[in-house]
C-alpha cells in the first residue's frame, strides 16, 4: 500500500472514532454529569477532530496536492501568497 492509501485509511479511521464519541455525547446530553466532564468531553471531540483534519491534510500532500491549495482549503490562502 503506498503512504497515500494508508494515510486515507487512517483518516477514515479517525472518521469513525470521532462519530462514535459524537454520538455517545448525543446520549449523554441530559445526563447528570459535572461542568469540568462535560466541557472535557467537548474538548476531547474538538481535538478528535482537528487530528481528523490533520490526516486529510496529510493524504492529500501525499496524493500531490498543491500546498497553495491546501492553505486555501484551511483559509489561509493568503499567508501562502505572501
Amino acid at each position: 500500500m503506498t503512504p497515500e492509501i494508508l494515510a486515507r485509511i487512517t483518516a477514515a479511521r479517525a472518521a469513525r472514532d470521532l462519530s462514535d464519541l459524537a454520538r455517545q455525547a448525543v446520549g449523554t446530553t441530559a445526563e447528570s454529569i459535572s461542568t469540568t466532564e462535560r466541557i472535557q468531553n467537548a474538548r476531547r471531540l474538538r481535538q478528535m477532530a482537528n487530528e481528523f483534519l490533520d490526516l486529510i491534510v496529510l493524504a492529500e500532500g501525499l496524493a500531490g496536492a498543491e500546498w497553495a491549495e491546501i492553505a486555501r482549503a484551511l483559509g489561509r490562502g493568503d499567508e501562502v501568497t505572501r
